[in-house]
């Protein structure tokens, strides 16, 4: 245990070296955490050299000026192996210890839902790259004034998939099937046949599932026998897979749509053919080409999809710094929570009352030919 603590300490302050630790009064200092170490240390790397490299730019740029005065970033990580509790460590340490003014990250919703209380005690903002759980932002209906996010909610992809198939598809007649007992599935359902219905379209079938599939038949069945043009699947990729499988089985020709658990199902698979999907973006989008080959050039290899977030999720912070009526954690989430730019994953408008992007774009993925190709970006709030 003592060896082990040695190097928690020794990996701790070779981060803060690397990241350019320390500073004076004219400097900034920008918190990360995520996992450094473990099953998932690559994302964070990836996240993490984002960062990095976007502090590197903007000092050599001249910095941010904050309220007339122009200050440096200097970035602190600190690595969590992508454990909820080192989450909470990390987050007390960065705006206790380290006084940073603002947090990137983190990427998953079981660490950024518990740090609230943490950042409110302290008045610094948390900008979550891709915790996408509705709780990460609010909280029995009340918006949580220090956590923020550059991504989508989870029922923002079924919002999208009803005005994709009303507006683009033109589709009138849907059909929904979800597993009623899982939070992910139902909002994303819930959403869907809201939105839909809103519109002014008609979900002529509303499935369910056990998590055993011992009813997955009816529910296939249910919608076979009413024929919609569009069907909407919110399921994680296993029971996704059933679901489309038993469909195209049944003789169902028309289309199939999920959220972005889809990505983890083989788009080869015949079942899957001409098959749809959201997801936050996709490396064929034109708009990340720039940044992309920056990446490429300063560390050797592609940025992944947490990076492309993390990018934005920076250019809130650096957007919100200009605007802002001081260099204090407090000025910086009031200015956050009227942000409006155009990252390069789309257009992030922070909605105050829920501090979530409204109708940011989402990348429709369409699995053509055995891979999923990027096909558009589209908004649940087209024409915005």
């Amino acid at each position: 245990m003592r060896l082990r603590a040695i190097l928690a300490s020794f990996l701790a302050v070779t981060l803060l070296l690397s990241c350019g630790g320390g500073g004076g009064a004219d400097t900034l200092r920008l918190g990360w955490f995520g996992p450094l170490t473990g099953d998932r240390a690559a994302e964070g790397l990836n996240e993490l050299n984002t960062v990095r490299m976007l502090a590197d730019e903007i000092n050599r740029a001249g910095g941010v000026t904050v309220s007339g005065t122009a200050y440096t970033l200097k970035v602190i990580a600190v690595d969590t192996a992508g454990d909820p509790l080192k989450a909470l460590d990390a987050a007390r340490r960065l705006v206790n210890r380290d006084k940073v003014i603002a947090i990137i990250g983190p990427d998953s919703s079981n660490s950024a839902i518990p740090i609230a209380p943490i950042l409110e005690q302290a008045m610094v903002p948390s900008i979550a790259t891709a915790a996408t759980n509705p709780k990460v932002t609010v909280v029995d209906g009340t918006v949580k004034p220090y956590n923020f996010r550059a991504c989508f909610a989870d029922p923002d992809q079924g919002a999208t998939a009803a005005a994709y198939a009303y507006l683009v598809e033109g589709v009138r007649r849907a059909a929904v099937i979800h597993d009623p007992g899982d939070e992910y599935s139902k909002g994303m359902r819930d959403a869907f046949v809201e939105t839909f219905l809103r519109l002014g379209g008609t979900v002529v079938a509303d499935g369910t599932f056990s998590p055993d599939h011992a009813d997955l038949g009816s529910a296939i069945g249910s919608v076979v026998a009413v024929r919609p043009r569009f069907l909407f699947v919110p399921c994680l990729a296993d029971d996704a897979l059933a679901i489309v499988t038993g469909m195209r089985e049944a003789g169902y020709g028309g289309t199939v749509m999920g959220g972005r658990d889809f990505r983890r199902i083989p788009a080869d698979l015949p079942a899957m053919a001409g098959s749809f999907y959201l997801d936050h973006l996709h490396p064929g989008d034109p708009d990340l080409l720039e940044f992309r080959d920056r990446y490429l050039e300063r560390w050797g290899s592609e940025s992944g999809t947490v990076g492309f977030l993390a990018h934005d999720a920076v250019m809130l912070v650096l957007d919100a710094l200009k605007r802002s009526e001081g260099a204090t954690g407090e000025a910086l989430a009031a200015a956050l929570s009227a942000s409006d730019i155009q990252g390069i994953t789309g257009r992030i408008r922070i909605d105050p009352a829920t501090h979530d992007p409204s109708g940011k774009d989402l990348a429709v993925i369409q699995s053509v030919d055995g891979t999923y190709a990027f096909k558009r970006k589209y908004s649940p709030e087209p024409g915005r």
